[in-house]
């Protein structure tokens, strides 16, 4: 049956000052039963039923026991269970009590006044014992010690378990709270249920209960709604969604929501701003955000409403403002007088003109210390149309600061905090429907009594939050939704469901075109793919830039550009060259899809390593210096098939030599594809060489190292003289000359050698022709004259150079001993121009000798012998033959 509810006094936690974007919302009722029939999916045991309209565990008779279940088919990690109970009518003593249970239950057996099972237990045993007591598995949350008048009074009594997301447990009876308890290690797990049971033995009772309701205190989204044009049109830089929570809620993030996207439409969750309505003040530079009424003054950084003097009325007020839910915290002092007559937060359209009991439309909460309703004192009122709830306090003038926290869910239902205790719980406000036009307002006021009524650190915040979206793209729908959020109310419960979808998406019809891919074709050609087709300033070249590691000596914007097919574009250089394995990177700016949206991110991209370029290559490498050699100078001409750079040092040559050849020097010249290098300093004599390094740093202008080099041909050098290394005289006209090397200029000037020794003879100085044997071997040939035989034949050699330019050195002559060829005359005949006969004594006989060549008479008289005995002397005759 219905009977009139009474609102519990009920403890919770102390929240901080708020920080940041937060949100949340209100307790999601799970059962709620007059028990008129027996609640469908629970089911009774032993002498438990309903009858009468509310749910009998024992009748008022002994030895019975009953029990009811309630499978709530989730973890109830929090919630708020709140029922009348009836313990009387029975015998004196009554007995046995009731409990109620939330744990592993076995729903085939009833149980008694202490329950059963490993979870929570709260039991009410009677007899002797009249205990409020909880467990928690084996261990005592609390025992505390009431009396049998208090808990057996034959009266329906509002009883109620609250527990928080803290795990604390309260347990309030009558109104009274007697258990605010944390339980250690509170941790419900799957399966757990709910039950209630009871017991009589020889004593007796009538144990039961009524107007059951069980609710986990959960904030929820109520909707997730546009707040901005839609569809998403050209140009948006960010978009809104407005989420609304049944209540205000903390540590709501960007991280507490996610995307769900159709087609190419794409979003990021840029921040969520909010409450939508806040004010935070602690009034340090004066009434804030709100306007001053009456006695009201602002005095050290407070709010002072009224001071301990009678007859005042202060008042402080924002500007109207809609709010579906809120919450509000603020610090209140009350006392330093003699009790009149009290505080009131209103919200409503006459809260800036209210009395004590608040405006005729809206909501009150009135902290009442002087009876002005006729409901005794001192009460806390929670007042909103026909509905009225009081909770009776004793300590509303502590005349100290007191936490005052006020919370308002989007449906209706109201929760008052003071100093820690939970005074009214889920307090429904029937109608609740604020307008545009309702004002939130603190009031104060004294009478024939008076009290101080100040305030300080006061805080509202609405349950509406804007989520802000933005890097808007693509074609499609975008819808938010909270991802397994993890924010939570004021009193620290966490938000259920934790995943939820928006009611409305966005509908994109823009669609920024990207650069797909960059592929290169040629070393002249690169192909840009678009992810749409294009429209606008897609084949103009300017609009399309190249770099990268792999661009060479191309230009950075192309020649031309022209449609392949589809959305892939050709870009072409005329001229130019890629580096070969570099990266191509093609950016494209000032292009437009066919509907005109520009080219979005990325509006670029690279073909790794993509570069196509022909390496150079060193196609002669040619002595410039005649070989051999013997200057101190060796010069190469250098030829590639392309323009080079970096080609100027000797790290670039690989030199290779023979023999003792060495260089101290080196110059490289000319440019392009044509270069001279010169080593200087040379010395030695070998042989010497050159290439390009290919290991080197030698490029083309485009970058790609250099593939491959010829080795020039050798060149000798040679600078050690030459020399006469031997004299061999042939024949009485010939003489051989060998010399230490082959030989070169004027090796063969006849007027370069010149005779002379012993064995001279006639033959003159100079031969008349020198022609070569072989190797290094020379004769010399005279075609006239004589050798003396027998004598030294000496040759000296002037004005010739090796084949290396090299002149003669020393020894430059060469003697053959002995080695004149000469042939000695000889008498042909002997003759006298006087006839043969006798002559007379003194008489002069002329006698003629013939020899075989001319001879001469030097050093002595020749003589001619007789065969008479005598001797005939020389006359005359000598270079002649006769």
């Amino acid at each position: 049956m219905n009977k009139k509810s009474y609102l519990l006094l009920m403890t919770a936690i102390v929240l901080p000052l708020l920080a940041g974007s937060a949100f949340a919302g209100p307790p999601s009722l799970m059962l709620s039963t007059d028990f008129s029939s027996l609640p469908s999916g629970t089911v009774v045991r032993g002498s438990a039923g309903v009858t009468g309209g509310y749910l009998q565990l024992t009748p008022a008779s002994g030895s019975q026991q009953g029990a009811w279940y309630w499978d709530p088919g989730q973890i109830l990690t929090t919630f708020h269970l709140k029922c009348d109970v009836y313990m009387g009518n029975g015998s004196s003593p009554p007995a046995d009590g009731m409990a109620f249970c939330y744990g592993p239950l076995n729903w085939s057996d009833s149980f008694g006044e202490y329950g059963y099972g490993t979870g929570l237990r709260v039991c009410m045993p009677t007899y002797t014992m009249n205990h409020l007591i909880v467990y928690y598995g084996a261990t005592t949350v609390a025992d505390i010690t009431l009396s049998s008048a208090i808990l057996v009074n034959s009266r329906w009594t509002q009883f109620a378990i609250d527990i928080d997301a803290n795990g604390t447990c309260y347990v309030s009876h009558d109104r009274n709270l007697y258990v605010y308890h944390t339980i250690s290690g509170w941790n419900p797990q799957a399966g757990w249920t709910v039950g209630v049971g009871g017991r009589t033995g020889g004593a007796w009772e009538l144990n039961a209960i009524d107007n059951l309701s069980i609710s986990k205190s959960e904030p929820f989204a109520l909707s997730m709604t546009r707040a901005s044009t839609n569809p998403v049109v050209m140009g948006a830089s960010s978009i809104d969604y407005t989420t609304l929570f049944n209540e205000t809620v903390f540590n709501l993030g960007t991280a507490d929501f996610n995307l769900t996207t159709t087609g190419t439409a794409s979003a990021a969750i840029a921040s969520v701003i909010g409450p939508n309505f806040s004010v935070n003040e602690n009034f340090a530079s004066g009434p804030g955000a709100g306007t001053l009424v009456g006695n009201a003054l602002i005095t050290a950084q407070e709010l002072h409403l009224t001071e301990a003097l009678n007859g005042q009325t202060g008042r402080w007020y924002l500007a109207p403002r809609r709010m579906a839910g809120f919450y509000s915290q603020f610090d209140l002092y009350i006392g330093g007088g003699n009790g009149a007559d009290g505080f009131l937060f209103a919200y409503g359209p006459d809260a800036t003109s209210s009395s004590i009991d608040g405006p005729a439309t809206g909501l009150a909460v009135s902290f009442d210390t002087y009876d002005n309703g006729g409901e005794g004192t001192p009460n806390i009122v929670i007042k909103h149309a026909n509905v009225e709830r009081h909770i009776t306090s004793r300590a509303l003038r502590t005349g100290s600061w007191v936490p005052v926290r006020i919370n308002v869910t989007t449906e209706g239902l109201c929760t008052v905090w003071w100093n820690g205790a939970r005074c009214g719980a889920d307090v429904p406000l029937p109608g609740w429907n604020p307008q545009t036009n309702w004002f939130v307002a603190l009031s104060a006021f004294t009478g024939g009594l008076n009290d101080r009524h100040w305030v300080d650190n006061f805080q509202i915040y609405d349950n509406s939050y804007t989520v802000r979206l933005n890097t808007l793209s693509g074609a499609g729908t975008v819808r938010l939704n909270l991802n397994n959020a993890t924010v939570n109310d004021f009193a620290g419960s966490n938000i259920a469901p934790a995943t939820q979808a928006a009611d409305e998406t966005y509908t994109f019809d823009l669609v920024p075109p990207t650069v797909s891919a960059v592929t290169v074709q040629s070393g002249l050609t690169v192909n840009v793919t678009f992810s749409e087709a294009m429209g606008s300033g897609v084949t103009t070249a300017a609009n399309y830039a190249l770099s990268g590691t792999g661009k060479g000596t191309l230009a950075t914007n192309p020649d031309s550009v022209a449609l392949v097919s589809g959305n892939t574009y050709r870009l072409t250089w005329l001229a130019g060259e890629m580096k070969n394995g570099g990266d191509i990177t093609i950016t494209v700016s000032n292009v437009q899809d066919v509907v005109g949206n520009a080219i979005g991110s990325p509006n670029s991209g690279t073909h790794t390593g993509g570069g196509i370029g022909t390496p150079p290559n060193a196609t002669a490498v040619t002595p410039a210096t005649p070989s051999p050699t013997s200057g101190t100078t060796v010069s190469f001409s250098v030829v590639f098939d392309e323009a080079v750079q970096n080609f100027d040092s000797l790290s670039d040559l690989t030199v290779n030599t023979t023999g003792a050849v060495a260089h101290t020097g080196t110059s490289i010249s000319g440019g392009g594809q044509n270069y001279t290098v010169d080593l200087t300093g040379v010395s030695g004599d070998g042989t010497i060489s050159l290439a390009v390094n290919t290991a080197s740093d030698v490029t083309d202008l485009a970058g790609n190292g250099l593939a491959s080099s010829p080795t020039s041909s050798a060149v000798t050098v040679d600078q050690t003289a030459p020399t006469v290394a031997g004299v061999s005289v042939q024949t009485g006209l010939t003489v051989d000359v060998s010399f230490s090397e082959a030989m070169g200029a004027d090796v063969t000037t006849a007027s370069n050698y010149a005779i002379s020794g012993s064995g001279r003879g006639t033959l003159a100085s100079n031969p008349d022709s020198v022609a070569l044997v072989s190797g290094n071997t020379y004769r010399l040939t005279w075609l006239a004259g004589e050798m003396k035989n027998g004598g030294d034949i000496t040759i000296t050699v002037s004005n010739a150079q090796d084949v290396a330019g090299n002149a003669i050195g020393s020894p430059n002559s060469g003697t053959h001993a002995g080695g004149g060829l000469g042939v000695a005359p000889s008498v042909l005949n002997v003759t006298s121009s006087l006839a043969n006969g006798y002559y007379r004594a003194g008489q002069i006989v002329p006698i003629q000798v013939t020899f075989s060549e001319p001879v001469f008479v030097a050093g002595g008289t020749p003589t001619l012998a007789l065969n008479s005995g005598g001797a005939a002397n020389y006359n005359s005759g000598s270079g002649g033959a006769t």
